[in-house]
């Protein structure tokens, strides 16, 4: 079921998506992917028939992002936070790509088949985690993003802001705070090895997440108990 808290959003490039975040992160995500460029650098390139593994796929951005630029991939999307996976899928149903193989799972993937306690926050879900001590540097991220793009984000609410330029820091502070309301999901991971060969993957091409050659805006290929997502 899809979250009361999810909206339509329009990117700069007209792409239409559901969302979750208000406070900033789809647009952060949307630069990193469509303007920056980071997941596809440094030689990294697909062609038809390749496979991809977006592992902690988050709404489905990176997914997306593919579909925008090229066709008969096989993409499979791995989403355990329960409200997420529900605004991937219908992400991924606008936006099926031309000849794409798309396969989305309401688990992760990681070292060990089981239920792991995931602190999930509602307006960054991209950051959702088993380490949330390990998301500062995310929240340093975001708050810069809020200084500089604020207007963007808050609309008229950043004239408030502005009448309060002396104190701005501590009121994105208070936002920032209002960005990681945690709240705590035990969610479904599975073994990286047992979901590849029940679903007779035979190779990999790229692996979207920390720890493989892209990522799809947050740490994935974890969860270890002791791993982060």
């Amino acid at each position: 079921m899809i979250p009361h808290s999810a909206h339509d959003v329009t990117l700069p490039n007209g792409l239409k998506l559901l969302a979750l975040s208000r406070f900033g992160e789809t647009e952060f995500i949307y630069r990193e992917l469509f303007e920056q460029d980071v997941y596809l650098q440094h030689g990294v390139a697909l062609k038809e028939g390749d496979c991809v593994l977006d592992v902690g796929a988050n709404i489905g951005m990176f997914a997306v992002s593919l579909a925008q630029r090229f066709s008969g991939l096989k993409l499979f999307c791995f989403e355990p936070i329960p409200p997420t996976f529900a605004v991937l899928t219908e992400n991924l149903r606008r936006h099926p790509g031309r000849g794409f193989v798309i396969d989305a799972s309401p688990f992760g993937l990681g070292a060990e088949t089981g239920a792991f306690d995931f602190t999930y926050y509602e307006n960054a879900p991209g950051n959702s985690t088993t380490l949330p001590a390990e998301k500062e540097a995310s929240k340093r991220a975001i708050k810069q993003e809020l200084m500089e793009n604020g207007r963007q984000h808050l609309g008229w609410k950043y004239a408030l802001v502005l009448l309060a330029y002396p104190i701005r820091g501590a009121l994105f502070d208070v936002a920032i705070r209002k960005l990681y309301t945690p709240a705590s999901l035990r969610c479904e991971v599975r073994r990286l090895s047992s979901v590849i060969h029940d679903k007779q993957i035979e190779r990999v091409d790229l692996g979207s997440g920390a720890g493989c050659a892209a990522g799809s805006g947050r740490s994935p290929l974890a969860p270890h108990p002791s791993g982060g997502h």
